[in-house]
């Protein structure tokens, strides 16, 4: 009876001791595969962003440009339509005042290319402007919105991670029970 105890006492630290360092291994192995999947998500959702700021870097540059396009025929329709304007004041005007006409309309057409000119330019500046920062709107409700998503996709799969870690220790815990009564069975 006495080694008969001896064995039992000796089989059930024995046991522990493994339990133990199961429990230990799975506890590593749960801890690298975390870190391993922290850094896959960190990669991948760098990999995005950067996706998504030369996409909207190239929307940006083609839009910029018809717009510039655009412009640049709209002024050239409304330099046309003041040329053929002054063409008819100036041969309704030619024969009276010739001279003073001629003057008057290349000075009119200097000042008016410079006001178009100018206002040219503050309308590209304000668009521009304007484009900057709806795109850094749009860039910062991205990046909200990823941020969201990827912490959700986080705590569920942290979550999951426990539960399994969970259901493996209780699958050991029955396996070892099973193991000591057949082996008790046994002895």
């Amino acid at each position: 009876r006495s080694l008969l105890e001896a064995r039992f006492k000796f089989d059930a630290l024995e046991r522990q001791a493994a339990v133990e360092r199961l429990a230990v291994h799975d506890e590593l192995c749960h801890r690298s595969l975390l870190e391993a999947r922290l850094s896959f998500d960190a990669m991948e959702h760098q990999s995005v962003l950067k996706k998504l700021a030369a996409c909207d870097e190239s929307r940006h540059r083609s839009l910029l440009e018809a717009r510039i396009k655009f412009d640049d025929m709209e002024h050239q329709a409304s330099i046309t339509r003041l040329a053929a304007r002054y063409e008819l004041c100036h041969r309704s005007l030619l024969e009276a005042r010739f001279k003073f006409d001629a003057l008057e309309r290349q000075a009119a057409v200097e000042r008016l290319a410079v006001h178009d000119e100018l206002c040219h330019r503050s309308l590209l500046e304000a668009r521009l402007s304007f484009d900057a920062m709806e795109h850094q709107s749009v860039l910062k409700k991205l990046a909200a919105c990823d941020e969201s998503r990827h912490r959700s996709l986080l705590e569920a799969r942290i979550k999951f991670d426990d539960m399994e870690h969970q259901a493996s220790i209780t699958r050991l815990a029955a396996r070892y029970e099973l193991c000591h009564r057949s082996l008790l069975e046994a002895r």
